[in-house]
């Protein structure tokens, strides 16, 4: 095995961290991508180097006072580290997902010892006999998801011979004004105080995880014949009826009260919103609740549902993003960080869905294509699903974590309404 700090170089020497890069977790999934070559390990290194001159946040370190951070842009470098295994790459697939080799699946970015020494980025190669897994992980507080894989693929575009443009502009700390701050935080307490009430603990049976593989004609079929439960001029994406899907079939309501009220907290990129770059390297996601009572989850067919879903889409504002730093700044201020946890909804009949179909690790090109790509658990949420682009780039892979009897649920529900057409991995993280 072997280990290197990896450079590149910046023109600055700090960036300030914005509210919600200061809430966020030092904790960060790796992405992990399978390739059935095995991948030049100098030209990695080489094209990494570019990548961090490009980048240079990602060869930062991190300094703290009590209420804020910098990025010291001080070229620390990220780690490179190499493991080579005599042996050929097991042949991963939906049956055979990353998960069930942890050793190859681990975050390699953790609070334990962290310091203004930690690296920011770190990698790991794992070298087999005729096949490489590249596992990239980074600090949360650095970087979202979007932001990590967008900074992954400049890297693989790198290694293919594309010419290096610098770009520093990809971070920088959102200036707001405090205008309406006291309606804000009023709402934000207001709904903090309900979400203690209604509790937020882990689920009582060990949550199992599942990937679901669902056909984009199934959904489209679903379109078509319920397109009469829509109003005139509405409209929503397979993305959203999948999703609603989902959340509709993991619900046994026979254990609800019919005045219980259902949620699912959806994540939304807020970059176009924003008016920023694409690429913009740092958190900038934000949650929306959609509630249905029980008794309308029952009766609603899946595409009111899913409109429920787009129409919380549609009213994303960018007062919604700077109200929410606000109030994020504001607990920061008040030394009540402790708190900002449950700043997100996830009370106890609540399910957390993340939709990252539209990411594109099928371009993670490092001389082929990956045949396999694989991410991580959502840690501290009961009830969670990430929706990703199956490899065929046409159908969705749903990687769900639930209850065992709520995955019996869903596992059914979809079996009756599609019978011989969805295909359920075994359990891929116990």
């Amino acid at each position: 095995m072997s280990k290197k700090i990896i450079k590149g170089n910046s023109r600055y020497k700090s960036q300030p961290l914005s509210a919600f890069d200061l809430v966020s977790s030092h904790e960060r999934f790796p992405y992990s991508f399978v390739y059935e070559k095995v991948l030049d390990e100098e030209k990695l290194i080489e094209s990494l180097q570019e990548a961090l001159y490009i980048n240079p946040y990602f060869s930062g370190r991190m300094v703290f006072s009590k209420w804020d951070g910098q990025v010291i842009l001080n070229n620390g470098g990220a780690e490179f580290e190499v493991e080579r295994i005599e042996k050929d790459i097991p042949k991963y697939g939906l049956h055979n997902p990353l998960k069930n080799d942890k050793q190859y699946f681990t975050s390699f970015v953790s609070t334990v010892g962290f310091s203004d020494q930690t690296p920011l980025l770190k990698v790991k190669l794992f070298q087999f006999n005729d096949g490489s897994i590249l596992s990239v992980t980074a600090s949360h507080i650095l970087s979202d998801g979007t932001g990590l894989l967008s900074f992954i693929k400049d890297w693989a575009a790198l290694a293919n011979g594309r010419s290096a443009v610098f770009r520093e502009h990809d971070k920088f700390i959102f200036r707001h004004n405090y205008e309406g701050a006291e309606k804000s935080l009023k709402y934000h307490l207001s709904k903090l105080g309900r979400q203690s009430m209604e509790g937020s603990g882990p689920a009582e049976e060990p949550p199992i995880t599942k990937i679901f593989r669902i056909k984009q004609a199934s959904l489209k079929k679903i379109m078509e014949e319920q397109k009469g439960f829509l109003k005139d001029g509405a409209w929503v994406s397979t993305r959203d009826v999948l999703a609603a899907l989902v959340w509709k079939n993991s619900v046994d309501f026979d254990q609800f009260d019919k005045d219980d009220v259902i949620g699912l907290v959806t994540t939304f990129d807020m970059r176009k919103l924003l008016s920023l770059q694409p690429d913009y390297v740092g958190n900038i996601s934000g949650n929306r609740l959609s509630e249905v009572l029980v008794r309308e989850a029952m009766d609603f067919p899946v595409i009111r549902l899913a409109r429920v879903l787009r129409e919380s889409a549609e009213s994303l504002t960018k007062e919604d993003y700077y109200n929410d730093l606000i109030f994020c700044d504001t607990l920061l201020k008040e030394d009540r960080k402790g708190e900002l946890h449950t700043r997100n909804p996830n009370p106890k009949n609540f399910f957390v869905m993340n939709n990252i179909s539209k990411f594109g690790w099928d371009q993670v090109d490092f001389g082929g294509k990956p045949l396999w790509f694989d991410i991580p658990a959502y840690p501290n949420v009961r009830r969670w699903a990430f929706i990703l682009s199956a490899p065929d780039g046409i159908d969705f892979d749903c990687h769900i974590c639930l209850a065992e009897r709520e995955m019996a649920v869903l596992e059914k529900n979809l079996n009756d309404q599609f019978p011989g057409e969805i295909l359920v991995s075994p359990v891929c993280r116990p």
